[in-house]
């Protein structure tokens, strides 16, 4: 509803506190009220601070108002102040959305716009008034200041010393990487000198852009980089500086040019394009310097996850989420293992998206982990684990599986489970898996440690133990097949994206701890069953059961004695014996 009409008496007191206003004040006249076209109440009016500098304004209502503040604007559209939001914006006032009272009225806002545009012209707000102060509350982040500006340049601490390292007005050339995202274009600096690999160079975080090459100039120290950036303000620059050459280059017609200035404190970015005479385009880019000590934003015990490699068998919903969460955490060698394509149907759950439709799930996965630690190393398998594949491929992966510092079982198939608890059982590696009810009820994520919890096989075991102890649960089924490998027949599991996270972020803490802390867990148990809804044992969504496992041992190759005898026949069957001319034997 329109807040004019369902508080009327607030909206008669605003018109009686503007006119009681405009009859108490020389400074305010013409007050007009008005419905603008999307039914706002609004009120043009005037503020006058001299004969010569009268200043037409307009009071508009929101449709939140009272609960949210009036917006006060130029009714030309011009920039009148400092404390204004862009050209031709809303006054930045003593009340924002930042302190705003549902008390404060229109009267007041308008008072205070004269307050800030008498104070900044150095008017006196009453007779006898000392030059009032205006205290600027105008304070912006800097994403609020570059969000207008679609065309950015990331600059990198090395790129930025390279750059600084340039001598005073030397025109040095260089190249830019630059990619479209998000309807932005960012240019990264990929080289600082000749393309002879003498100079600086550095790729990318993600190579993939399109290539361009640049100049590079060094200011002189005390002249700063033009604002604002525009191609009359470089061509005064270098006509200024003396340099011919600079500005030949950048007044030719038919050819395009990019310019890197750099100044005492940053560096700027002009791409030139050609285009007809007397209508080549350019372009100034904002920088976004990239911080050389960026605050910490992960645990201190994240530290033990540098150089540990994981292993994680199935890239489906489970599985590609916990990968990209443990890479944020601080995971950099992944050996990834799934044989499924990625479908339409898949990104109601998936992390990944439209991009990956039609490419192998474990490749995307690998792609999604580059993205976001372009150095990760990442090993990927588009094998089925545990299905109709050769014994070579099956053991090969097994191997790398074997090579991990923690397997993470994400496909909820049985054949893959047993594989993987093979591999952790027989290598003695700590594995973590997960399965999710169907239904959105919730789901179960467990461990096993050696020495500590019982191997991955019994594990399940007493899990499924402990299920069965609290009764079936009705309605609701336990995912046990991967998603392809249902039958015609058999409907897929039923639950949404925020369910599937909110067991992939459980099952994605519990690998971190169990790396980080592998002796001292903060997690008690080592199996919990999550709930997300009321149901079977869940008393209300969020409820947890700890699942405590009893230790059973089986941990290492097996219990069968070494058998010296045997080993020595089966290496003089597989590497027979051989007589030398001299009739000596030799191996």
């Amino acid at each position: 509803m329109i807040w004019w009409v369902t508080q009327s008496g607030r909206a008669a007191n605003e018109r009686l506190w503007l006119a009681d206003l405009e009859r108490r004040a020389a400074w305010l006249a013409n007050v007009r009220w008005r419905l603008d076209d999307e039914l706002n109440l609004t009120a043009d009016f005037e503020i006058i601070i001299s004969d010569s500098e009268v200043f037409p304004l307009t009071i508009q209502y929101p449709s939140f108002f009272p609960d949210a503040p009036p917006l006060v604007i130029p009714r030309d559209r011009n920039r009148i102040s400092g404390h204004q939001y862009g050209e031709g914006g809303e006054l930045c006032l003593e009340w924002r959305p930042d302190n705003w009272e549902a008390s404060v009225t229109g009267a007041m806002m308008v008072e205070s716009a004269y307050r800030l545009i008498a104070g900044e012209r150095g008017a006196s707000t009453a007779e006898g008034d000392e030059r009032p102060e205006v205290i600027s509350a105008h304070e912006t982040t800097f994403a609020q200041e570059i969000r207008t500006s679609s065309c950015r340049l990331i600059l990198t601490p090395p790129a930025k010393a390279a750059l600084a390292a340039i001598p005073e007005l030397e025109v040095v050339p260089a190249q830019l990487s630059e990619k479209r995202y998000a309807e932005t274009w960012t240019a990264y600096v990929t080289r600082v000198g000749a393309p002879d690999g003498q100079g600086w160079s550095e790729m990318p975080p993600i190579n993939d852009g399109a290539k361009y090459e640049a100049v590079a100039i060094r200011l002189p120290a005390g002249t700063t980089i033009p604002y604002p950036l525009s191609l009359d303000a470089v061509a005064e620059l270098f006509q200024r500086l003396g340099m011919p050459e600079c500005l030949a280059i950048l007044q030719k017609d038919d050819e395009a040019s990019n310019w890197l200035i750099v100044d005492d404190h940053s560096c700027r970015l002009l791409m030139v394009f050609a285009r007809d005479k007397d209508k080549r385009l350019a372009i100034p880019y904002c920088t976004v310097p990239i911080s050389t000590d960026p605050a910490p934003r992960l645990p201190a015990a994240n530290e033990a996850l540098a150089g540990k490699r994981v292993g994680i068998v199935g890239c489906g919903s489970i599985g590609s989420k916990v990968a990209v969460s443990l890479c944020r955490s601080g995971i950099t060698t992944f050996t990834l293992v799934d044989g499924d394509l990625l479908l339409p149907e898949n990104l109601v759950r998936n992390e990944l998206d439209w991009r990956a439709v039609g490419v192998h799930k474990v490749n995307a996965v690998r792609e999604r982990i580059l993205e976001v630690a372009p150095g990760a190393s990442v090993t990927a398998f588009d094998i089925e684990l545990g299905g109709q594949e050769s014994a070579k491929m099956t053991s090969l992966v097994m191997s790398a599986l074997s090579c991990c510092d923690l397997i993470v079982e994400a496909t909820a198939d049985p054949g893959a489970f047993n594989l993987c608890a093979a591999v952790a059982r027989s290598r003695e590696k700590p594995m973590v898996w997960a399965e999710v009810f169907g239904g959105g009820i919730g789901g179960i994520v467990a461990r096993s440690r050696p020495g500590i919890e019982p191997p991955p096989q019994v594990a399940r075991r007493q899990i499924n133990d402990w299920c069965s102890s609290h009764g079936i649960l009705t309605d609701f089924a336990v995912t046990e097949r991967p998603y392809t490998a249902l039958g015609p027949e058999q409907a897929p599991m039923i639950a949404d994206d925020g369910d599937v996270s909110v067991v992939a972020a459980s099952l994605a803490r519990l690998a971190i701890d169990t790396i980080a802390r592998p002796e001292s867990s903060l997690f008690p148990q080592s199996a919990y069953a999550v709930g997300l809804s009321t149901g079977w044992i869940f008393a209300a969504p969020f409820d947890t059961w700890p699942i405590e496992l009893a230790y059973e041992d089986g941990w290492g190759g097996g219990s069968a004695e070494f058998d010296e005898e045997g080993l020595k026949s089966l290496l003089a069957d597989l590497f027979p014996r051989t007589v030398g001319d001299a009739g000596q034997s030799s191996v």
